[in-house]
């Protein structure tokens, strides 16, 4: 007589979501590669994705970069509490890391969220989409609709207004220094104050 097998009940909600968050780094690293060959084949140029050697004072402009937006997300945040009650303040973000990698080392997860997604989201974003179209739009207009597409990215209203707010900042930080960057050291430094509170603290 074989021991009966023991029943258990599939989590699909953390199926759909790992499955989900896979993808979305699958589609990272092939949007990296795309970039990358797109380069190598003079379809695009490091001039237009604003990639350029790090200098000092790019070091210096991602951190005033970073005070200012996160002086200007707190009035903003604020300001948006009072004109929409419908959005859940409290909502915890969806960091988009899969559960692999969170449940085993949290070096990896940190590489993920402070180095590997703030450079991807930041080459795609403030260098390819921005770059093409500060061409034929100008500053204004090209920064706002790149950070309501960035915003609407992240699919929730409390993270979407806060990252729309650095979305413009490193726009800004894009514009005066010709490159990208400052806009990834200010990405890194505010996904690194995220996963010191959210997984350390």
């Amino acid at each position: 007589m074989f021991p009966r097998a023991s029943s258990f009940a599939l989590d699909w909600d953390l199926v759909i979501t790992f499955a989900w968050q896979a993808l979305v780094f699958v589609v990272g690293f092939f949007v990296l590669y795309a970039i990358i060959s797109a380069v190598r084949k003079k379809l695009v140029t490091r001039e237009e994705l604003g990639l350029a050697n790090l200098k000092w004072n790019e070091i210096g402009f991602g951190l005033l970069g970073t005070i200012v937006y996160f002086i200007t997300a707190v009035f903003i945040m604020a300001l948006a509490r009072q004109v929409l009650p419908f959005v859940d303040w409290d909502q915890p973000q969806d960091v988009g890391v899969p559960s692999f990698i969170m449940g085993g080392n949290l070096l990896v997860a940190f590489f993920f969220l402070c180095i590997f997604i703030p450079f991807i989201e930041e080459l795609i974003f403030r260098g390819l989409i921005f770059g093409r179209l500060r061409v034929k739009l100008g500053f204004i207009l090209s920064a706002t609709i790149t950070s309501v597409l960035f915003a609407a990215l992240h699919g929730q209203w409390n993270v979407a207004i806060d990252v729309f707010v650095l979305a413009m900042v490193a726009s800004g930080a894009r514009e005066i220094t010709g490159n990208i960057n400052a806009s990834i050291i200010m990405h890194m430094l505010k996904n690194m104050l995220a996963f010191y509170i959210v997984f350390v603290t």
